[in-house]
């Protein structure tokens, strides 16, 4: 059970405190998809994070159907959120040379990111995945690391972007800044 200190809130430092809202999210979440699977036309977002759990199984086969669940969002709802997400699926193709073509993969994944950062340049999930493509993909630390700050200053608790901005400083000779 979560413990409260009333002088200091919840601690939200303590791990097993982290696990159980971790658990509680997990459930939230897993009954908004159970709910939205009995619906005629599934929302785009429940097909997003659908993609997301698909993709961080791993192997060629998952990456395809995470692809796919990324493209069907996009299809349903056209937001930037989910071509991010396709562009960093690409990450994983490349890492995992999973491809047939290294270069159709770099313009795909770049070609994504831009339309993301063109339609919600606001926000800060498109902004860390756009970061660690820039990694990636195009090695271009500068625009990572630019990237990274962008989506930590739209959103502070983004992880994703705080993980994006550690590589590229570490990448830009900034070692012993990435663990701030």
């Amino acid at each position: 059970m979560i413990q409260r200190n009333d002088k200091q809130g919840l601690q939200l430092s303590d791990t097993e405190i982290l696990r159980q809202v971790n658990d509680v999210s997990n459930i939230a979440i897993g009954e908004y998809l159970r709910k939205s699977a009995t619906e005629a036309k599934p929302a785009a977002a429940s097909l997003c994070y659908r993609g997301i759990h698909v993709l961080f199984q791993l192997g060629a086969a998952n990456f395809d159907a995470a692809d796919k669940l990324f493209e069907r969002a996009f299809e349903i709802e056209p937001r930037g959120i989910y071509l991010a997400w396709r562009a960093y699926q690409r990450t994983y193709v490349l890492a995992e040379r999973t491809y047939s073509c290294r270069e159709t993969v770099k313009s795909e994944a770049l070609d994504f990111m831009y339309r993301a950062l063109e339609m919600e340049p606001y926000n800060s999930f498109v902004a860390s995945l756009s970061a660690h493509v820039h990694t990636i993909i195009s090695r271009s630390y500068v625009a990572a690391f630019e990237m990274a700050e962008r989506s930590t200053q739209l959103n502070s608790a983004n992880a994703i972007g705080w993980m994006a901005m550690g590589v590229a400083k570490c990448h830009l000779g900034k070692a012993n800044e990435r663990f701030q």
